[in-house]
């Protein structure tokens, strides 16, 4: 990112701060909140080259969105938890390290209390939802069946509950039980499909997409490499 453009989310952001709208790219917020050169200083090289990388990737994210201050934070607390779970976040968030770590022990405890999506559906669908799981299933033209759209619906409706971060937490959990269940060739396009649904969906953008797409075919291709592992 450009040093004017860098400059230029700061002016936005001090608009939202004062209450305010502004627009910002997720690669702006991203920039705005993580300290990369203190993640080189405190982190150790895997560490690092890992939060690098995503680094790279939300920098690829430059569709601006108009945001107020709690839709900032929400974005904010989105892209921390992708941080934070490769190394503790208030290592480079570039503040005070004490403030940051409060931060973090309220984000993890927000995130334990949640109610188990799984253990609250309790395998019961609605009829809206048995008949939107049915038009996912056939809309994949044999890629999805009936059963697998069933578990993804978990995914729409922790998005309604909680939000997209649980929902994208909950599509990772969609995505290990379809690579179980169906083997990690077949649930390579399974994932493909379902990630294009929530796109519909508005769950996640067309950049976020990408990465997650990214992420899972990674993930694929490890397992594909270390069968035994």
């Amino acid at each position: 990112m450009g040093l004017f453009d860098e400059i230029k989310g700061m002016r936005e952001l001090n608009k939202i701060k004062q209450g305010g709208k502004g627009l910002l790219s997720i690669a702006q917020v991203t920039n705005l909140i993580i300290n990369l050169p203190d993640a080189k200083a405190k982190l150790s090289n895997e560490e690092f080259n890992q939060i690098y990388n995503l680094f790279k990737e939300l920098q690829k994210c430059k569709t601006k969105i108009e945001m107020n201050k709690e839709e900032y934070y929400n974005t904010a607390v989105d892209i921390i938890k992708k941080f934070d779970k490769i190394a503790p976040y208030e290592k480079y968030s570039g503040g005070n390290e004490l403030e940051y770590s409060f931060l973090m022990d309220e984000i993890h405890k927000k995130t334990d209390n949640k109610v188990d999506i799984r253990e609250q559906m309790k395998d019961t669908l609605s009829p809206e939802e048995i008949e939107y799981a049915n038009v996912v299933a056939d809309s994949s033209k044999g890629i999805i069946t009936r059963d697998d759209a069933n578990e993804f619906i978990k995914v729409l409706h922790t998005y309604s509950l909680y939000g997209k971060e649980e929902a994208i937490n909950e599509f990772e959990n969609i995505s290990q039980y379809l690579i179980n269940n169906n083997g990690a060739i077949k649930s390579l396009s399974q994932i493909s499909y379902l990630l294009g649904v929530m796109n519909a969906n508005h769950i996640i953008t067309q950049c976020e997409m990408e990465i997650l797409s990214k992420e899972c075919q990674d993930k694929i291709m490890k397992l594909l490499a270390n069968p035994n592992k």
